[in-house]
């Protein structure tokens, strides 16, 4: 396989790569999302709770089973409370732990961007290369002597890819 053919292929493979990182990242905030609007439940019971809790309490009457009968449904309503809290809580730490997979998946994602955009020139840099090859080949003459400088320079350009890019012009 040639280099060409190689840097292409991993091309291909950094693109099938990016493309399953952005649906797990797409996966990822469906997720987000849900624990967003749970919570948003969650704030919405507690308040219901907490304004449920400090509403005025009737004056107990002279019955002791009425007056234990409110103290147990505050109670009980406190229970709740505290367990929608530990919920909310919970929920905020899944929701936080989502928001760091996110990032890292954006910072992956950046990543893999930069080595498509590397991988592209490396492409671009063989294509100037091949097109330099190829000139030289058109354009010599199959004389017994060889212009060594041109092959040096040839085999230069493909030591240093890099200065392929700015430095070659066919002549």
């Amino acid at each position: 396989m040639t280099d060409l053919q190689t840097l292409q292929h991993q091309l291909e493979e950094a693109r099938d790569e990016a493309e399953l990182n952005l649906l797990q990242l797409q996966q990822v905030q469906e997720e987000l999302e849900f624990y967003f609007l749970r919570c948003q439940e969650l704030d919405r019971q507690v308040e219901a709770l907490r304004e449920a809790t400090a509403a005025p309490v009737p004056e107990p009457e002279a019955d002791p089973a009425a007056l234990n009968a409110l103290h147990q449904q505050l109670a009980a309503a406190q229970a709740e409370l505290q367990a929608l809290q530990g919920q909310r809580q919970e929920e905020q730490r899944l929701l936080s732990t989502a928001q760091a997979m996110l990032e890292g998946q954006a910072r992956y994602l950046e990543d893999v961007s930069l080595r498509e955009e590397q991988a592209a020139q490396a492409v671009d840099r063989l294509r100037l290369l091949e097109s330099e090859i190829m000139y030289y080949i058109r354009h010599s003459q199959p004389l017994a002597s060889l212009d060594i400088q041109r092959i040096n320079r040839l085999v230069q350009l493909a030591k240093q890819p890099d200065a392929a890019v700015t430095n070659a012009q066919p002549t």
